[in-house]
């Protein structure tokens, strides 16, 4: 493929020489957040991505006794619509999306094709998982703690393939811990992982072979060589 130039990111190395590894001391003290891209595909079609987000809760009741606000922005024509919610439950959640894919759809006469939307609770169930399924709607999630602008999906057709960001199963992976969770300048700010499988194109399922913990994260450095520490004379 390579050779051909059937895709982009693909860099073949001698196997025979060996390859300088990173320093995982630097990665451990110094990883960083890894860069959102420049080049940003719009979006271009009624309903092709709708972002959901839930806000709430406010310190003031509505009269009908709202205290939420589900939020829906189609991601072309930047129009949103909001629906207020009582609780932040998965059942009012889903009749929202239901409220919603029928008024859009029958204004619109397009079909949504992807929901946006962060990891919230109200979102991780299998009532809506099944909802979308159902109507053929994929979901798509973004990485934990990644507060910069929605990345639209990559168009599927009438354009050859970066696989750049492949690497293989099983490489070490090291991950940023987010500040939200690790205040301190003190701390290591990476952990060690393996890398298992794939979230879309920007994010990286990863496993902690010491704990079984399995995580998602875009902000990741590979190891694609021979390691080494900081040596202490």
């Amino acid at each position: 493929m390579a050779s051909k130039g059937l895709v982009n990111g693909l860099h073949i190395t001698n196997l025979n020489v060996e390859m300088p590894g990173i320093c995982e001391d630097c990665v451990y003290s110094k990883q960083t957040n890894r860069p959102y891209d420049k080049k940003v595909e719009p979006e271009t079609k009624l309903l092709e991505q709708v972002h959901l987000d839930l806000w709430g809760p406010a310190q003031v009741e509505s009269v009908g006794g709202a205290k939420y606000a589900l939020v829906f922005t189609d991601g072309a024509s930047s129009f949103h619509k909001e629906y207020f919610l009582s609780e932040k439950s998965s059942d009012a959640t889903i009749q929202a999306v239901k409220e919603f894919k029928a008024e859009a759809e029958t204004q619109t006469g397009k079909k949504i094709k992807c929901f946006r939307m962060d990891m919230g609770k109200e979102f991780l169930t299998s009532t809506l998982a099944a909802f979308c399924k159902e109507h053929r709607i994929w979901i798509e999630m973004p990485a934990p703690y990644a507060h910069s602008g929605i990345i639209p999906a990559e168009r599927w057709f009438n354009k050859r393939q970066d696989i750049s960001h492949l690497r293989p199963i099983g490489s070490d992976a090291y991950t940023k811990i987010p500040k939200e969770v690790n205040p301190s300048k003190l701390d290591t700010v990476s952990i060690k992982y393996v890398l298992i499988g794939y979230y879309g194109r920007d994010t990286y399922k990863l496993l902690n072979k010491a704990t079984g913990e399995v995580v998602k994260s875009r902000n990741v450095v590979f190891e694609e060589g021979i390691g080494h520490h900081t040596q202490v004379s």
